[in-house]
């Protein structure tokens, strides 16, 4: 995740970076607040990311 902020971060506003990043804890966060296994909660940002593509 880090590297795709870094990537958009080269081409856009902190502001946005900062948006992102924060959107993208709040996510990650919630998640294993509500006990979803880490791998878990990867292997699912995986298979959302490869559907997007296919779009």
């Amino acid at each position: 995740m880090l590297a795709m902020l870094e990537e958009i971060q080269k081409g856009h506003s902190l502001e946005v970076i900062d948006l992102l990043y924060d959107y993208c804890a709040d996510i990650i966060f919630g998640c294993l607040g509500l006990g979803i296994d880490e791998d878990d909660l990867i292997e699912a940002m995986r298979d959302a990311r490869v559907a997007q593509r296919r779009r």
